[in-house]
């Protein structure tokens, strides 16, 4: 039975890659992520260390996370709906989430159905 449930934790658990590129500057893959109702993001740095940024700051992702190469940080989304704006950028640096367009690095994370406080 212990198989079942690591499956679908792992089912829960999205990867959300920062990477960049010389040419193209920080991008995120997916750029559009969808992260279930007490699932996990998992935060990576695909080709060098990064510092994801998030807006609103009053999440479970906070206003940044410093991430290295190797190392992912996983975030608890919880149990509430909610959207974050985040954006990517060079470690130990900032960027503006929402102001960022999508070549430098300007995303967005949806837990639930994006809605605080579930679907209207």
């Amino acid at each position: 039975m212990a198989q079942p449930q690591k499956a679908r934790t792992e089912e829960n658990t999205v990867p959300i890659t920062a990477n960049w590129s010389q040419q193209n500057g920080w991008s995120i893959s997916p750029p559009n992520s969808n992260v279930p109702l007490n699932g996990t993001a998992k935060l990576i740095a695909g080709d060098k260390n990064c510092t994801f940024c998030f807006s609103p700051t009053d999440t479970p992702f906070g206003a940044s996370q410093n991430v290295n190469q190797g190392s992912p940080v996983e975030i608890s989304v919880g149990a509430a709906s909610f959207t974050v704006q985040v954006c990517a950028t060079d470690r130990g640096s900032t960027c503006t989430p929402g102001a960022a367009p999508r070549a430098v690095g300007g995303y967005s994370i949806q837990v639930g159905d994006g809605f605080p406080g579930g679907k209207k």
